[in-house]
């Protein structure tokens, strides 16, 4: 309780006086005998464990287990044929030899792009300068 009229209701606050605690020997006792009452009475109102509480988090966990590792197992099934189908269709491997990619480009050569390039990048440079 406040002492003081200006006193802080903040605990921790070291300008309060009435925040020290003093525990005599009573108290101390007091606790001691009425403790092992108190955590009985809290434990009574919890209900018992399942008696199969223990075979289902078995079978809880080993479901996990298998899921994490179908998941991890698609996972790189997934992965391995991504980069064998980028593979395939780089370097040829759906029927189609690696020169079969190049005729499908307009341009063959670097000489080729600059020839088509050129005229275009002197029309879109102003005409007077800059």
């Amino acid at each position: 309780m406040l002492t003081e009229p200006n006193a802080s209701p903040i605990p921790g606050d070291r300008d309060r006086k009435d925040m020290v605690a003093v525990i005599t020997d009573e108290d101390f006792e007091r606790y001691e005998r009425d403790l092992p009452a108190a955590l009985s009475s809290a434990v009574e109102g919890f209900p018992v464990p399942s008696s199969d509480l223990v075979a289902r988090s078995l079978a809880r966990g080993r479901q996990r287990r298998r899921a994490r590792t179908l998941r991890r197992s698609a996972l790189a099934v997934v992965l391995v044929a991504a980069s064998i189908g980028g593979w395939a269709a780089t370097y040829g491997g759906f029927g189609r030899s690696s020169s079969d990619s190049a005729d499908r480009t307009r341009f063959t050569s670097a000489a080729d792009v600059r020839r088509e390039l050129v005229p275009y990048l002197m029309e879109a440079l102003p005409r007077e300068g800059c």
